[in-house]
């Protein structure tokens, strides 16, 4: 944000924020208010700015919807804070007689957020410690005792454990909810709310089954369907949102079965009869895994509103597979309103690609964080390539850019030694995949984490780039510098 310039009222402003600074549970309230009452609200922000208060500014800005409200509750209010205090780096009473509420009761109420339950547990030593349930209720996570650490405030402390419910859910320790955007679910055209709320249902498809279910009631979805098959690792998940429906794929956890060098086949894809019918050739992998679920997943569509506006996405091989879904809805007619994917490899050959592009062009977008090695496989030089509109693609921080571009021809001249090549690329993308997801099978939080990241740093390389968690983020950061701009005296 700029520096604010000298004026009577923000000395005025600045001198009351002081005295209020870092905030306490009181403390925020009252800024809260005051920010909704202030006749600038963009100058308010510009004061704390000033001040270094940076990152409860963009807090403040994050939460206008609700704060702005006259009505807004203290559960609202508090909220707030709590994403202030967990999610940012920003000053925060850190003495124990600075700030003082029950740690375990606000982790408890973050937590619930995110649809994560917290229980007090003493293990057969006498010892207190905190049990969290997020997605298997017979396998709670172990972690330490979860209330506030000697010497130090409650803030401090609920930083600490934050940073470990945040890490449970979605890999890693700041972030930010798509709950807090609206779903655009009418718009006809490209919308980063749209992008982050289909990021984070392209995320929730990796978790189980109740889980799932129980996060959708929460965010507002009505009738859902699960489906997986086990044999073939894939699972997507079909639900009504505000008269659409959303198509979520997962695809797979460990990505070796797909990533191989035999599975580098192209086999037909077919979206009806006869001549008319053939759509290019792709991905024998994709294709097996888009198979063994599609009859169900068409079934849910027609079930549940074969005449609404269908979103589809998915991220790294879900995406895939997303792709070819959205292909077949095409074909047979169905209103698909909107195709968003993260860290997608390419799915088929040209053939493929000009069958696509005619139906889905305009309403297909491919997002692509930074250096995300994902993206890059099957390699072009096998034949395969990319759908739909330019990539959208973020650079190291949170600028999300549309290249312009040609054809999907990048890496299309073969290497000398192309199974090598082959072999090199797909072990990276490979562990990529599986270090992205690697915090899914975390079973024990009895070790203290400490560190943030926000808005501005972030972790960079091949494997933290696939991470759907970092395309969440960036997503919500990129759209706090939208809010910010639009934001009028």
């Amino acid at each position: 944000m700029p520096t604010l310039g000298n004026s009577a009222r923000g000395e005025k402003l600045q001198t009351w924020l002081r005295d209020r600074l870092p905030p306490n549970e009181s403390n925020f309230t009252e800024i809260a208010q005051a920010y909704n009452a202030y006749p600038s609200r963009r100058g308010f922000l510009l004061t704390l700015a000033a001040l270094d208060y940076q990152k409860l500014a963009e807090t403040l800005l994050l939460f206008t919807d609700v704060l702005l409200d006259d009505d807004a509750s203290e559960a609202e209010i508090r909220q707030a804070h709590q994403h202030y205090i967990i999610n940012t780096d920003g000053l925060i009473p850190q003495r124990e007689d600075e700030d003082a509420f029950d740690v375990f009761d606000w982790a408890s109420q973050y937590a619930a957020a995110f649809n994560i339950a917290l229980t007090r547990h003493r293990n057969k030593n006498g010892r207190e410690e905190t049990l969290m349930t997020i997605d298997d209720k017979d396998n709670p996570i172990l972690c330490e005792e979860w209330g506030r650490i000697r010497g130090w405030s409650s803030a401090w402390s609920l930083r600490q454990v934050g940073h470990l419910i945040n890490h449970s859910r979605y890999g890693r320790f700041d972030v930010i909810p798509s709950r807090l955007f609206p779903f655009e679910h009418d718009s006809k055209a490209y919308s980063k709310f749209t992008a982050i709320w289909m990021a984070d249902l392209s995320n929730l498809v990796y978790r189980n089954e109740w889980y799932v279910r129980e996060q959708l009631a929460r965010w507002g979805f009505g009738s859902v369907r699960w489906i997986e098959n086990k044999r073939s690792d894939t699972q997507a998940v079909v639900a009504v949102k505000d008269d659409c429906l959303v198509i979520s794929f997962r695809g797979t956890k460990g990505a070796k079965d797909f990533l191989t060098d035999i599975l580098f086949r192209k086999e037909p894809f077919r979206v009806g009869r006869g001549k008319s019918g053939s759509a290019g050739r792709v991905h024998r992998g994709f294709l097996g895994a888009f198979s063994s679920v599609w009859n169900k997943v068409l079934a849910a569509v027609d079930e549940l509103g074969p005449d609404r506006p269908i979103f589809v996405t998915g991220h790294s091989l879900g995406a895939a597979l997303a792709q070819l879904a959205a292909l077949s809805l095409a074909a047979k007619g169905k209103r698909v309103a909107g195709v968003y994917l993260y860290g997608s490899p390419r799915a088929g050959d040209e053939d493929f690609v000009q069958a696509y592009n005619q139906l889905l062009e305009s309403r297909t977008y491919l997002h692509i964080n930074n250096t995300d090695i994902v993206t890059t496989v099957p390699p072009a030089w096998l034949g395969f390539r990319h759908v739909g509109q330019p990539a959208r693609r973020f650079d190291e921080g949170h600028q999300l850019l549309t290249p312009d571009r040609g054809p999907d021809t990048q890496e299309a001249a073969p290497p000398v030694d192309m199974d090598a090549a082959n072999r090199r690329l797909m072990d990276r993308a490979a562990e990529a995949i599986a270090a992205s997801n690697a915090y899914l099978e975390l079973k024990d939080l009895t070790a203290t984490v400490q560190g943030v990241t926000y808005s501005a740093d972030f972790e960079t390389g091949r494997i933290d780039d696939h991470g759907i968690a970092q395309y969440l983020f960036k997503f919500a950061c990129s759209i706090v510098d939208d809010k910010f701009e639009a934001m009028q005296d």
